[in-house]
């Protein structure tokens, strides 16, 4: 995989500026994302909210999904050609299964 383009991770959500728009930016403050929404739409801003949180998470999610791809990888080769590794490598993903759920919660909580 090639080096990463994006700034990198782990992200906040910031405070809500003066125009109720949400940002994303790193733990120093660089801003990522600003979520715009109309504050006279009461479902907007939640929508905006749950955005904010999707892009807050991101990074950890791209880390996860890759980790994930190359579990399944790894136990595809095991299960083929070294099975006697295959439940080392099947207890990895299950590790990194934990570390997803988290991610996958910090993303729609």
């Amino acid at each position: 995989m090639s080096e990463p383009k994006h700034t990198p991770g782990p992200w906040r959500i910031g405070t809500p500026g003066p125009n109720g728009c949400y940002t994303v930016g790193t733990e120093r403050g660089l801003m990522t994302a600003m979520i715009a929404h109309s504050i006279n739409e009461p479902d907007q801003a939640e929508q905006a909210d749950a955005d904010a949180k999707l892009i807050a998470a991101a990074p950890e999610l791209l880390q996860m999904l890759s980790a994930l791809e190359c579990d399944i990888n790894t136990m595809a080769y095991c299960y083929d050609k070294k099975p006697e590794n295959f439940w080392r490598a099947m207890a990895v993903a299950k590790g990194n299964a934990i570390h997803a759920r988290a991610a996958i919660a910090k993303a729609t909580q």
